[in-house]
């Protein structure tokens, strides 16, 4: 799901992403532009670290921002409040494995520290 396509998980879930047709270019295109810029924010915030640009208090605060920003995604009344959900649940492979090796050390133990503090 990294690239906006749905895949299925079984195969109800195939019918369904069949019939009503959930990798048309357009939803595709709008779940990877979603997608994306939530790893390009990562990505900068990670790297400001990294470069000494911003402090840990104040990357743990903007990462507290944007992973909370990740969540209300998933609010119901959203479009694409599914792919939210996956976001947050499979953070690693959305976002984590995308990264260099500092970048993944920074960020996945800013997720860790938020999901520990905050849920």
């Amino acid at each position: 799901m990294p690239n906006g396509e749905i895949k299925a998980l079984s195969e109800k879930g195939q019918k369904t992403a069949e019939i009503c047709n959930l990798n048309r270019s357009d939803l595709v295109f709008a779940r990877q532009s979603i997608v994306d810029s939530f790893l390009n924010k990562i990505k900068r915030l990670a790297d400001y670290f990294i470069e000494g640009i911003v402090d840990q208090k104040s990357l743990h605060y903007s990462f507290k921002l944007l992973f909370l920003e990740l969540l209300s995604v998933q609010a119901p009344e959203n479009s694409y409040s599914q792919l939210g959900w996956f976001m947050f649940k499979k953070f690693e492979l959305f976002f984590v494995k995308r990264l260099g090796i500092k970048q993944q050390k920074v960020v996945w133990k800013a997720f860790q520290y938020f999901k520990n503090r905050e849920l």
